[in-house]
């Protein structure tokens, strides 16, 4: 003869006691999962984030190697998503994020980088890089490529960093609002 558990409760009674044990095998499974912890590297906010009061790549901890003359890098506060500065190119210097096209008779094109030695801590296999950014120029031509290399790789103006390095992009004229990249 079979007994049910169940008899005399009323559906409420029912209903509470499942929820009960919902609710202890859900908290059984999150105290049993690995704690991951998130380490950053590159702070947007702080060092690395283009925040610090003395708008340089070098006060911010980036090396930047731009072109003697024509579209560079800059820092400063002419263009920005979050907080109050960002990295953009400018024809002038940092005084405005526009930049010169390339003509028949001019040389205003350039690959210009900035970039940051970065050590990632030992044993660490989750490595994310997350970052906002916008191009207005011309789709297909104006781009930005994400490369990961080792440090002994020093980027050259006028020339890329070898392809094998790429990790992301060409991400190319999407037009003037910003938008997340998630590596």
């Amino acid at each position: 003869m079979k007994k049910d558990i169940y008899q005399n409760k009323t559906g409420t009674q029912l209903l509470t006691r499942l929820c009960y044990l919902a609710l202890i095998g859900i908290m059984m499974s999150v105290l049993t999962l690995p704690a991951i912890a998130q380490t950053v590297l590159i702070s947007p906010t702080g060092n690395g984030g283009f925040e610090s009061a003395t708008a340089t790549f070098a006060a911010n901890g980036w090396t930047v190697v731009s072109a003697a003359n024509g579209n560079n890098w800059a820092v400063g506060a002419t263009t920005f998503s979050a907080g109050s500065k960002s990295a953009y190119i400018s024809s002038n210097g940092g005084g405005n994020n526009n930049y010169n096209k390339r003509n028949f008779f001019g040389n205003d094109s350039r690959t210009v980088h900035f970039y940051r030695d970065v050590v990632f801590p030992a044993g660490e296999t989750n490595i994310a890089l997350s970052f906002k950014w916008k191009c207005g120029g011309e789709s297909g031509s104006d781009d930005i490529k994400i490369f990961l290399a080792n440090t002994s790789v020093t980027p050259v103006s006028g020339s890329e960093v070898a392809a094998g390095n790429l990790i992301a992009g060409p991400h190319s004229g999407q037009g003037s609002s910003y938008q997340t990249v998630n590596i």
